[in-house]
C-alpha cells in the first residue's frame, strides 16, 4: 500500500503540471494546426520532463520519508533510475518539437529559432540539453570507472537548474499564472534535493566514523569486514544496511551499500562484501585502522510487523541480512531458512547456520545447491515446510530475477503479496 502511495504522488506531480498547462490557455487555441500542435507538444515535453526531473532528484536524497513511503530504498532506486531516463528523454525531445514547429513555417524561421535569440534564459536550455546529452553518451558508449561515472552523474543537477531557469523565463505559459507558481514549488523541490544530497551532503549528512579492525576471507569472493567505532556507534535494526566510504590512499573513495551481519547489541559493526568490481576487489588489501565513514542505517527488511511463523529465502550473498536477524530473533518465532547457492563451497557461515539449526528447535535450515537440484521453487518450499504457507511471513533476499520468480510462484499458491518482504541482491551486496 505504501508503494502505491508513493507512485500516486509521482504521477500526481506531473499531472498537476499538465492540468495547469491546459487550463492556462484553451486547448483549441493550442492545436489550431500542425505547426501549433508541435509547438504545444514541445512545451508539454519540457514542463513534464522538468517535473519528473525534480522527482528524480528528490528520490536520490535517501530521506527516511522515502523509505517509509515506498517500503525501503531498494524500492526507491529502480523508480529513481526509470524516472531519470524518462525525464531526460522528454527534455531532449523538447527542442526537436519546437524546431519542427518552426520548420513548418519556413526553413529560415527554423534557423532563426536556433540562433537569433541571444538571451541567457534562452541559452540555458541548450546548455542543459548539452549536459544531458554528454552524460547519456558517456554512460552508453564510454567505458569509464564507476567513481568517474558517479562524478559525471552529479552534473545532472546542474542540467536541471539550467533547464528550470530556461522554462521559467522563456515560456509564455508560465508568466503570471498558477502554472508558474506551481513550477516554483516543483523546481524548488528538485533544487533543494540536489543541494541537500550532492552539494551539501558531504557536510550536513551525518556520518559515523569507524576503523577497520579485522578482515576475514570467507570464500574466494566473499570478504567479512569488522569495524569498530571511534566514538558513536550506528544504531540499527537487524536486517538493515549501511553506505560505506573507505578513506584510504590505495582505494577510490566511493560510497557502497553493504548489509550488516552483526548484532545490533554489539559495539563492532560487521559487513559482508561480495568482490565484484574494481572497488571491492581492492578491499582485501586495505590496512587495519583504515577510516571508514558510515551513512545510515537504511532498509525495511526487518522483523517489524512479521508473523510468528516465517520462511526465509536467501540467494547467494543475500544470506547477509538474515545473519543479523538470526542473532536477535525472538525465541518464540519459528523459522525455515532456505539458502540457495550454486554449490556448497559458495555458502558462507555454513557452520554457524547448521549449528544454530541443531541447537534451536524453532530454526530449520535447508541448504539448496542449484547445480545439483535445479532452481529453488515455491512448490519445493511448500513441500519441505509441510504445505503450510498462507499464514507465514516470507522474507526473500536474492538476485532480482529469483525474487520475481518466487513472488509469482507464491502468489500462484495463494500466498498474499502482503506477507512477502524482499530486498534485492543488487542493493544488499
Amino acid at each position: 500500500m505504501r508503494k502505491f502511495l508513493g507512485l500516486f504522488i509521482i504521477v500526481l506531480i506531473p499531472s498537476i503540471t499538465i492540468v495547469l498547462w491546459i487550463i492556462s490557455l484553451p486547448i483549441q487555441n493550442r492545436i489550431t494546426n500542425i505547426q501549433s500542435s508541435f509547438y504545444s507538444l514541445g512545451q508539454l515535453l519540457a514542463l513534464t520532463g522538468i517535473s519528473l526531473f525534480a522527482i528524480t532528484l528528490f528520490l536520490n536524497t535517501r530521506l527516511k520519508l522515502l523509505e517509509n513511503t515506498f517500503g525501503g530504498l531498494n524500492k526507491v532506486f529502480p523508480i529513481h533510475h526509470l524516472l531519470g531516463k524518462i525525464s531526460a528523454l522528454l527534455i531532449l525531445l523538447h527542442p526537436f518539437s519546437l524546431f519542427l514547429s518552426n520548420l513548418l513555417i519556413s526553413f529560415s524561421q527554423a534557423i532563426s529559432f536556433l540562433f537569433s535569440n541571444k538571451s541567457f534564459a534562452y541559452f540555458a536550455g541548450p546548455i542543459a540539453w548539452t549536459i544531458l546529452m554528454a552524460i547519456i553518451f558517456i554512460t552508453l558508449y564510454v567505458n569509464i570507472p564507476y567513481h568517474l561515472w558517479r562524478f559525471i552523474h552529479q552534473f545532472t543537477g546542474i542540467a536541471f537548474l539550467f533547464a528550470s531557469y530556461h522554462a521559467l523565463n522563456t515560456g509564455s505559459d508560465v508568466i503570471n499564472s498558477m502554472l508558474r507558481i506551481y513550477l516554483y514549488f516543483v523546481i524548488g523541490l528538485g533544487a533543494s534535493a540536489y543541494f541537500y544530497r550532492t552539494i551539501l551532503g558531504p557536510i550536513i549528512i551525518k556520518k559515523y566514523r569507524y576503523r577497520v579492525k579485522e578482515l576475514n576471507k570467507k570464500t574466494a569472493d566473499i570478504l567479512e569486514v569488522i569495524l569498530t567505532p571511534e566514538k558513536e556507534k550506528v544504531n540499527f535494526i537487524a536486517g538493515q544496511f549501511v553506505f560505506t566510504k573507505f578513506k584510504n590512499q590505495s582505494l577510490i573513495e566511493e560510497q557502497h551499500p553493504f548489509s550488516i551481519i552483526s548484532s545490533p547489541k554489539k559495539n563492532e559493526l560487521s559487513l559482508a562484501v561480495k568482490i565484484l568490481g574494481d572497488f571491492t576487489s581492492t578491499l582485501p588489501n586495505i590496512e587495519k585502522g583504515t577510516l571508514v565513514k558510515i551513512e545510515g542505517p537504511y532498509g525495511k527488511f526487518t522483523q517489524t510487523g512479521s508473523r510468528k511463523n516465517q520462511i526465509w529465502i536467501a540467494g547467494g550473498i543475500g544470506i547477509t541480512p538474515f545473519l543479523s536477524i538470526l542473532k536477535t530473533l525472538d525465541p518464540g518465532k519459528k523459522v525455515d531458512l532456505f539458502y540457495s547457492v550454486s554449490e556448497k563451497k559458495e555458502a558462507i557461515y555454513l557452520n554457524e547456520l547448521e549449528k544454530e539449526s541443531k541447537t534451536n528447535k524453532n530454526f530449520h535450515f535447508f541448504l539448496w545447491e542449484s547445480k545439483i537440484k535445479s532452481h529453488l521453487t515455491a512448490k519445493t518450499v511448500k513441500k519441505l515446510t509441510k504445505g503450510l504457507l498462507k499464514n507465514k511471513s516470507i522474507f526473500i533476499c536474492a538476485p532480482i530475477p529469483m525474487i520475481k520468480d518466487l513472488k509469482t510462484q507464491f502468489a500462484d499458491l495463494g500466498v498474499s503479496r502482503n506477507l512477502i518482504k524482499s530486498e534485492e541482491f543488487k542493493l544488499a551486496s
